[in-house]
């Protein structure tokens, strides 16, 4: 049976004053309508956001736990259905969509990711968007969300440090390992690859407007989740990691060597297109212990050829040695990969009027042909 407009569960309690207040009167209201036909999902959807938008303050834990206990409701999908166009969000209505989840579940995550998708009710999801972003409180809580993908694991927020004590009534020194927690970095709800995605399709506009927003509250955050999304903000990113090389945050870069040493090396090389000096980019890259996926990956091949040959006059690398079993291992792919090189390096001494040698790279090949 099809509940008219008047019959609905919503209808029914506003019809009914006592039920706001009074859980006695709500169960028997429930009850009443359960004996008649089955309450939808939707019915309840209507209900949640009518109590959001309204102004007026319900008992929400009393309606929440009778709804429980009469109802057998899957409660993420009634979170997946709030993108309506009757729902209003501003900071109180945020406030609420999160407080009542907080009665439904003690112990299930909330679905923020009913939140990420593409919305109907654009207006809404774009504030939410905003108030989920600025907010600072600890209500949010994403760390074990099983909705949402992390950018970086929790694991690997963590590090072992060594603690020295000693003891002036013994002369003995000892040590100990504990594991310490980045809490600037790991107590936040900007760790999910979901918000980054759900950005990126939006609006150039809106989206710059809410990347600003994260990068003003989190620059590191604002960095790791615009890596998730490249090259869409290419310019925002870029300016981040430029700063982050000047700056010499090497555990920042570090996150991003650990998720896609590819990527961070990609990187390194559009920083030296923009003018970064090849000796600082080959610090940072023995620093980083990045020369090993240099070697592997090889791409882009100028870059890489640069850093090898820049490495191997500092005496972290035998070049002869590696030439000799990178040919083994890759063949012509490899050999092909370094006359492109020299090709170019010659193209550029030219133009600029200098003589180079690309010894031992140019004996090797002929030691070859």
């Amino acid at each position: 049976m099809t509940a008219k407009q008047s019959e609905t569960l919503l209808s029914c309690i506003l019809e009914n004053e006592g039920s706001y207040t009074d859980s006695v009167t709500l169960d028997a209201l429930i009850t009443k309508i359960k004996q008649k036909r089955e309450i939808s999902d939707g019915e309840v959807t209507d209900l949640i956001i009518h109590i959001v938008n309204d102004k007026k303050e319900w008992h929400v834990p009393e309606l929440i736990n009778t709804i429980k206990s009469l109802l057998n409701i899957n409660w993420v999908k009634i979170y997946e259905k709030l993108d309506s166009p009757n729902l209003i969000i501003d900071i109180r209505s945020f406030n609420k969509i999160l407080k009542i989840w907080s009665y439904i579940s003690d112990n299930q995550s909330l679905p923020y990711h009913t939140f990420f998708t593409q919305w109907e009710n654009k207006e809404a999801q774009e504030q939410f968007l905003i108030f989920y972003i600025e907010n600072r409180e600890n209500i949010i809580d994403i760390r074990n969300n099983i909705y949402l993908k992390p950018i970086i694991p929790l694991s690997d927020l963590e590090f072992e440090e060594e603690i020295f004590t000693s003891s002036s009534s013994v002369s003995q020194h000892s040590s100990e390992k504990r594991t310490v927690v980045q809490c600037d970095l790991i107590q936040t709800h900007f760790n999910c690859i979901e918000l980054f995605e759900c950005i990126s399709k939006k609006s150039k506009k809106l989206s710059d407007l809410l990347i600003r927003k994260i990068i003003f509250i989190s620059p590191e955050w604002g960095f790791f989740g615009l890596s998730t999304i490249f090259p869409t903000h290419r310019t925002i990113f870029e300016e981040l990691f430029l700063s982050n090389l000047k700056r010499e945050k090497f555990s920042i870069l570090g996150f991003l060597d650990k998720r896609d040493p590819a990527f961070l090396i990609q990187c390194l090389s559009d920083a030296r297109d923009n003018g970064f000096s090849l000796n600082k980019l080959l610090d940072i890259t023995l620093e980083l212990k990045l020369l090993p996926s240099i070697l592997e990956y090889l791409h882009p091949p100028f870059f890489c050829f640069e850093i090898l040959i820049l490495s191997s006059k500092r005496d972290h690398l035998n070049l002869n040695i590696w030439i000799s079993n990178t040919f083994k291992n890759k063949g012509d792919a490899f050999v092909q990969g370094m006359i492109a090189y020299i090709t170019e390096k010659t193209k550029q001494s030219t133009n600029n009027g200098e003589h180079i040698s690309n010894e031992p790279f140019s004996m090797y090949i002929s030691n070859q042909t």
